[in-house]
């Protein structure tokens, strides 16, 4: 994983990242761009160390291309609940697990078609069931919750 990974991960600034673990900012910003390398030894122990201080964030459920399939069988599932797709869940942008397997219940009592179900199957199988059922009581950092929001939307660009 690279330095400019790990600090987004984490859900802080450059800055903040910077202040937290005693980084120069240049430092950063030259690791981040590429314009030098930063010792594999110092990003194996900045992975730790951010993993210590936010031990959820690297739950397979957190990944952007994860979000994305979660936020857009959301959506599917939805249409199935009610025809204009309305989301009754406030939270579901923090939440994204949690409420996805409270909708996904919901439609299976309904109906779920076909090819969505292979896309809910292949979701499943690309996650861990520990990581899904960690991830439902915890807060998604406030900068990954686009990917699920944006595609809940119909958004389906990068």
């Amino acid at each position: 994983m690279t330095i400019k990974e790990i600090r987004e991960k984490s859900g802080i600034s450059r800055a903040e990242f910077s202040r937290k673990y005693n980084i120069p900012v240049r430092t950063l910003e030259d690791w981040e761009s590429g314009k030098r390398k930063c010792p594999e030894y110092v990003s194996e122990l900045l992975y730790r160390v951010v993993s210590e201080d936010n031990p959820n964030i690297y739950l397979k459920c957190y990944d952007k291309s994860v979000l994305k399939e979660i936020g857009k069988i959301y959506r599917e599932l939805l249409f199935i609940l009610n025809p204009e797709g309305r989301n009754p869940y406030p939270l579901a942008d923090m939440y994204p697990t949690k409420y996805f397997t409270i909708v996904f219940n919901q439609a299976m009592r309904i109906g779920i078609p076909e090819k969505l179900e292979e896309q809910i199957s292949s979701l499943f199988n690309s996650i861990d069931a520990e990581d899904w059922a960690e991830s439902m009581s915890v807060i998604l950092p406030q900068n990954l919750r686009q990917y699920f929001s944006l595609s809940l939307c119909g958004y389906t660009g990068d």
